[in-house]
């Protein structure tokens, strides 16, 4: 799983990188990923909704596809976790609107050719909507312990093909 708060930030940057997602995936790159590439589970936005006026989405899925084309050489397979519902309160930029049409485009984009064969998403959104929340948008404890079964149980039961 690489969890970075933003599509594009230069919070973690590096001597030969500028921005957080060009350190992770030089990171990945160091891991020797082109001999032994990864399955990474990825997602970002809901920090992306803090900082931006950018509510149509385009900004923000300029910059997913920016990041998923550094990720592409190091991982074989990419797991898209959409953004989550939030509780809309309104003293929170986060909006379940925005979210929903940013979470569209990039699904949208996914289908496209360039990476249709190599991502899958899972849509996180419906499900949450009706998840205990713990703030506005983050979820109960419960909630990311059943996601991470998903996965374990997907690693573990010798029937995940991507």
């Amino acid at each position: 799983y690489i969890g970075v708060e933003f599509a594009r930030d230069v919070e973690m940057q590096t001597d030969e990188t500028n921005t957080t997602q060009e350190s992770a995936a030089k990171y990945l790159h160091n891991q020797q990923c082109v001999r032994d590439p990864f399955i990474c589970v990825v997602n970002t936005g809901l920090h992306d909704l803090i900082l931006t006026m950018d509510r149509n989405g385009v900004t923000y899925s300029e910059n997913v596809a920016w990041y998923l084309g550094l990720l592409q050489p190091c991982c074989n397979h990419l797991i898209w976790i959409s953004m989550s519902a939030t509780l809309d309160d309104k003293r929170f930029p986060q909006k379940n609107s925005v979210i929903e049409l940013w979470n569209t485009k990039v699904q949208t984009l996914l289908q496209d050719e360039q990476y249709n064969k190599w991502t899958t998403v899972v849509d996180s959104y419906k499900v949450s909507m009706t998840w205990p929340h713990e703030g506005n948008v983050h979820l109960n404890k419960e909630y990311y312990y059943e996601l991470g079964k998903l996965f374990r149980t997907l690693m573990f039961s010798g029937e995940a093909e991507f």
